[in-house]
């Protein structure tokens, strides 16, 4: 018994580290092991199982100044209007490129903006940063858009720093940040 846990164990960390498992056998041992069948390493007939991840976890963390969640509604009148960001960037990440875009709050996103933002943030580092977005109610194309609810959404294209089998290299984060009530 002792003899076929032993040969898991190595088989195991010949594919991937695995806390508790020790390779004190030597290389050649451990890459035979690995590429023996299962019935006759002694393991038993199912593969081990892949490790599960958690949901990946994002690197950016938008707050609203002077409004609390996501839920947020700023009224958009003629001149406009204006909400500040304070984005904390968790360690281990590098965020590349940083821009806002609207789009209605009905509508399937992405695919549906009316609006989207120059880029704000190039090549950030971890820690808190500053973001700001002022809207005039229109379109990219310059042209008044209809009365209704739009949705605010941040996005990211973000570099994992620090290696992490569960977490890609490099994603597009998209955040869903609050709304702007356009009023004619």
């Amino acid at each position: 018994m002792a003899v076929t846990l032993r040969r898991f164990c190595v088989a195991l960390v010949a594919l991937a580290a695995v806390p508790g498992c020790s390779a004190s056998s030597s290389p050649s041992t451990a890459n035979r092991v690995a590429s023996e069948s299962p019935a006759s390493s002694g393991v038993g007939t199912t593969p081990a199982e892949t490790p599960k991840c958690p949901p990946p976890t994002t690197a950016l963390t938008f707050t609203a100044s002077g409004h609390s969640g996501n839920e947020w509604v700023l009224p958009v009148a003629t001149y406009g209007t204006s909400v500040h960001f304070t984005v904390a960037q968790r360690p281990g990440t590098k965020a590349s490129t940083v821009w806002f875009e609207i789009a209605p709050a009905k509508a399937p996103y992405p695919g549906s903006e009316v609006r989207r933002f120059p880029p704000f943030g190039r090549d950030w580092s971890p820690g808190h940063h500053s973001a700001s977005v002022s809207w005039d109610g229109r379109d990219d194309s310059g042209q008044l858009v209809a009365p209704g609810r739009y949705h605010l959404f941040a996005d990211a294209d973000t570099v994992k720093t620090t290696p992490n089998p569960c977490d890609p290299g490099s994603t597009r984060e998209g955040y869903g940040l609050g709304y702007f009530e356009v009023r004619r």
